[in-house]
């Protein structure tokens, strides 16, 4: 899933090759000279649709004209750019690219020892830092500016990704995909279900202004948790399925037994909030009396992921059969004889009431 490149001296060469592969984004710290000889690779990825974020390290004496030209055309085609000029301590400071989330080229070496991913995590905060130090290159004084974050860079099967924002001197700001109209200052949750640029646009009367994040979709879980509850007719525990797509949301019948079951990478240390350090491979069995939440994080050296499953008990006067959580009626529909049969009978029910959906 993820390649991490090592060579001595970044050159256009490498770069050029991976550029063309590129599909989202693709974010430089690179010197002058490199920056120049990538020009038409970068403005051609650009009219391709391609997001760029580029610093630029300046060397003591290093002034062509045609640098600055450069800089103001891809900033006026989209791209992101800022300079630092670093004297002669240029060959001092790592120059690397992170291409898609997936690919990191980088002039130094670095000890990998089990998954690259925390490593690409790492470049991103220090290609922010690298930025945020650096002059950024504007097209105008009066032109829009724009601040854009993501609390995540990648994220797994149900996670969302929170998304923030800050924009000055904009008439109108549009974030896609889906073309949502936002104000000057926010931030939202998002779901998504696979690789994903997202994309502020922002205009006034005279300009026009654009950044963009790509989020990495991991459909290969760190983690996986399952929910079962014990059928009394079968003497054994049975799967349930989610009945919402936001996170692992689950309905049983109050004073049902369930089990909660979870596989998590050997990588990871796992843990529960309330459960404490848990072992990768277990279970944990309850009486549902009460609704409850449980939060599960996975931590690999610095970097944290969370994942919910939400339990709500259901409770009617009704007759059941089985213990089958039906609600809104005071008869129970034939043909039922399992709760998965029983959540696929629940429409309109108290579970949507609540905002709950069934999972087609």
């Amino acid at each position: 899933m993820f390649d991490y490149i090592h060579v001595e001296e970044l050159k256009e060469a490498d770069l050029k090759i991976h550029l063309k592969r590129v599909n989202y984004q693709a974010r430089l710290v690179i010197d002058a000279p490199l920056f120049y000889e990538l020009g038409n690779e970068l403005l051609n990825g650009l009219m391709a649709g391609r997001f760029f974020e580029i610093v630029v390290l300046i060397p003591k004496g290093f002034k062509p004209l045609e640098l600055g030209s450069l800089m103001h055309r891809l900033v006026q085609g989209g791209a992101n750019i800022g300079f630092l000029e670093v004297g002669f301590l240029v060959s001092d400071m790592e120059m690397f690219a992170v291409l898609d989330n997936k690919i990191l080229f980088s002039d130094r070496l670095h000890q990998i020892e089990k998954d690259i991913m925390a490593l690409v995590v790492q470049k991103h905060k220090d290609f922010e830092l690298v930025m945020a130090k650096s002059q950024t290159v504007k097209t105008s004084s009066n032109g829009v500016e724009i601040k854009f974050r993501a609390d995540n860079y990648f994220v797994s099967k149900n996670d969302p990704v929170q998304l923030s924002w800050e924009v000055k001197n904009a008439d109108m700001i549009v974030l896609n995909p889906g073309a949502k109209v936002l104000d000057a200052k926010g931030n939202m949750s998002l779901v998504i279900e696979e690789d994903t640029l997202f994309t502020i646009k922002c205009k006034n009367s005279k300009y026009t202004s654009t950044l963009s994040i790509f989020i990495k979709y991991l459909d290969d879980d760190s983690l996986t948790l399952l929910l079962l509850v014990y059928n009394r007719e079968l003497d054994s525990f049975v799967q349930l399925e989610p009945l919402g797509d936001e996170y692992s949301r689950y309905a049983v019948y109050k004073g049902d037994l369930v089990k909660i079951e979870w596989i998590c990478k050997g990588e990871y240390q796992l843990s529960e909030l309330n459960m404490g350090p848990l072992e990768n491979i277990g279970s944990h069995e309850i009486i549902l009396i009460r609704h409850n939440v449980f939060e599960f994080s996975i931590k690999q050296n610095q970097e944290v992921a969370t994942r919910k499953l939400e339990i709500f008990p259901i409770s009617d006067e009704g007759p059941l059969v089985d213990q089958v959580p039906f609600i809104g009626t005071k008869e129970v529909p034939d043909g039922i004889i399992t709760r998965n049969d029983g959540h696929e009978k629940l429409k309109k029910s108290w579970m949507e009431r609540l905002g709950l959906y069934f999972k087609k």
